[in-house]
């Protein structure tokens, strides 16, 4: 049995967002293929329920303590020491100390010290034989770790790509950094992993030498998810509360949910999960006709059997859309701006009705609606796609080859 480190800042269980899951799902195949789990979470204030909810699928969990007012009189003056020996080498240059970049200051905020503390003490207690770190900004606590080809990086997202929007126009991000301070914290490993195709080609041209594979997300294919056509004249949107899906569904209530409404008076409209509060609260009031805000869904089948077309109205963002991948698997026909089927194999292409503005996501939906029988192709088409590309054996192969060439040491 093999034992892997990850470190986090988002906590995989019970999964909300998009990263939570996927994480989830990742360490779910890492424990069916015969992996001990210690995860170091990065965060100390994860409420007691949730810390064992998540000890039950992990072997062992770690996090920072809660600063206390006791401090250790060693740990004290090593602190004096390496402070002073930085104040030196900074009056030696003959200049202040040097400014932190902005990613590295959010870096230093998510995966504090006392998280890298956490990563030596479980070293010198265990026989570690991978290093993962959960998005760039965790490499740092493995920075004491001897063997870089033993770590992994999962990039999740990329932040030094430039957003664009489905107009074309560039998108003002908050969490957009420079290539070089990207590529400064992913030099810290040997091994990084992109979740699609397009970032997979940045990465190998933003950090040459490194090995870069692309390992998306894998989904399990309900048995019975049912044909559209079986469901009511209902569209459905999920999605948590990121600023990306609030502002794509604000647009698509404005400027193309009135003209489905136009077209189709009995037409419903659906939206679940944290997305579904977020905008709730836009309408004090009322809500437009015909939309029901349903917020968090226990039971993700019922909602999409309950459906007869997804909208994944997203207009911005990097990485892969997880919510179009949860559609695929429940066998339901999507539409979505171009960006919203970004990084999926083109073989879903059936079963996605991709669209370039408001009013033709109007008329795809209409169509659908009016078209049960097409409905029903689509949802097949997605089925063939999700029963093969979305198998955990299909999407980790990559990670697989990469962890038997850390653990055999081959090229």
């Amino acid at each position: 049995m093999k034992t892997i480190v990850c470190v986090s800042h988002v906590v995989p269980w019970p999964g909300a967002h998009g990263n939570e899951i996927r994480l989830q799902r990742l360490l779910v195949w890492l424990r069916n293929h015969d992996f001990r789990i210690i995860l170091v979470l990065t965060a100390s204030d994860v409420e007691p329920d949730q810390q064992e909810l998540v000890r039950r699928h992990v072997d062992r969990l770690e996090m920072p303590c809660q600063s206390t007012r006791r401090l250790d009189p060693r740990t004290f003056l090593q602190r004096f020491r390496m402070r002073f020996a930085k104040m030196r080498s900074w009056v030696a240059a003959g200049g202040a100390p040097p400014a932190p970049k902005p990613m590295q200051k959010l870096a230093d905020l998510i995966c504090p010290d006392s998280v890298g503390r956490r990563v030596r003490r479980v070293v010198a207690e265990e026989t570690v034989d991978l290093f993962y770190a959960y998005y760039a900004f965790t490499l740092q606590a493995f920075k004491d770790v001897p063997r870089r080809e033993s770590i992994i990086c999962d990039t999740v997202e990329l932040f030094s790509m430039v957003h664009y929007d489905a107009a074309g126009a560039a998108i003002d991000n908050v969490l957009t950094f420079s290539r070089e301070e990207e590529r400064s914290m992913l030099l810290e490993c040997e091994h990084i992993l992109a979740i699609q195709r397009a970032e997979a080609e940045y990465l190998v041209e933003l950090v040459p030498g490194r090995r870069v594979c692309t390992v998306g997300m894998d989904y399990d294919v309900p048995a019975l998810p049912g044909l559209p056509s079986e469901s009511a004249e209902l569209v459905g949107i999920v999605g948590s509360a990121n600023q990306a899906n609030v502002d794509g569904l604000r647009l698509f209530l404005d400027q193309c949910w009135p003209l489905v409404r136009a077209r189709m008076p009995q037409a419903m409209l659906r939206i679940a999960g944290q997305l579904s509060t977020a905008v709730r609260r836009w309408y004090s009031d009322a809500p437009p006709d015909g939309v029901e805000f349903v917020g968090w869904v226990e039971d993700m089948a019922e909602f999409y059997r309950g459906v007869r077309v997804v909208v994944n109205p997203v207009r911005a963002g990097t990485g892969l859309k997880i919510k179009t991948i949860e559609a695929l698997a429940y066998c339901r026909p999507i539409v979505t701006y171009p960006i919203g089927c970004e990084g999926i194999d083109p073989a879903a292409g059936e079963a996605c009705w991709v669209v370039v503005d408001a009013t033709s996501m109007a008329e795809a939906c209409v169509s659908l609606l009016q078209n049960p029988t097409r409905c029903d192709a689509m949802a097949l088409a997605a089925r063939t796609f999700a029963s093969t590309a979305l198998t955990a054996d299909s999407v980790y192969a990559p990670l697989s080859r990469v962890i038997d060439t850390i653990v055999t040491g081959r090229s």
